[in-house]
């Protein structure tokens, strides 16, 4: 069994031989800042280039079409002011993502953090945790890779944004942001299975918690909140 020396070769093996990968990661948790600084480039890159290349004043128009339907000129055009300019509307939604993607991690890892402690061989705290979970998105990278692939690939700069992600449900549905389905759609991507597969690796690895204890802590967020989802999309239908 070959070592994992440094954290770049670490990012390379995880789609490959993640148990090597999270046993590494546990001696070397400042490895983590290295799966984070990628993480947050494939999340926030492909919006910057989306933002570049879309037709911004048909973005405009196309979310005003059903943010600000049936209200009043000046209404409207109060709703549609983070779009009076590309440049702030860019910066905005780029600092969204980046706060929100690090808030989310938090309450992840918090939640990694008390589902473990029934290990009493479990010495990982939550900045340990915090860590982790960097690594469990890594597969984020490669979605990146293919959205950008769609963004150069397509000519036409007056598609939503769901319509360059590919493994989404979203995608294959032809769903936009004016259908109520499309954030319970987007909820369903063939990458996400992949993350479960190194959550759950990465859990066998730094625990000894049993193998339904684990299913049941990787998958039971993920079907609240899917289940919520549906929820709130049939409420409004």
């Amino acid at each position: 069994m070959n070592t994992i020396s440094n954290p770049l070769q670490a990012c390379l093996r995880v789609f490959t031989h993640p148990n090597q990968v999270f046993a590494a990661i546990n001696k070397h948790n400042n490895w983590s800042w290295i799966a984070f600084l990628l993480v947050m480039t494939a999340t926030l890159l492909p919006l910057y280039v989306y933002y570049q290349y879309v037709d911004f004043a048909w973005l405009k128009d196309f979310h005003g079409s059903f943010l600000a339907k049936d209200v009043s000129p000046a209404e409207r055009e109060i709703i549609l002011t983070p779009f009076a300019s590309q440049k702030v509307y860019t910066l905005s939604n780029l600092f969204a993502f980046f706060v929100g993607t690090i808030l989310l991690n938090a309450v992840i890892a918090a939640y990694l953090n008390v589902m473990t402690k029934s290990d009493e061989e479990n010495v990982n705290g939550f900045t340990d945790w915090y860590g982790f979970i960097w690594w469990v998105q890594l597969p984020s990278v490669v979605v990146a890779i293919v959205v950008l692939l769609m963004i150069l690939v397509v000519s036409d700069d007056q598609r939503s944004m769901y319509a360059l992600q590919p493994l989404s449900m979203a995608f294959w549905l032809g769903l936009d942001e004016q259908s109520k389905w499309v954030g319970f759609a987007d909820l369903l991507r063939l990458d996400l299975f992949f993350n479960f597969y190194l959550l759950i690796t990465g859990l066998h690895q730094w625990t000894r918690l049993s193998s339904l204890r684990i299913y049941l802590t990787s998958f039971v967020p993920f079907i609240v909140m899917t289940c919520l989802s549906l929820a709130a999309t049939i409420w409004w239908i």
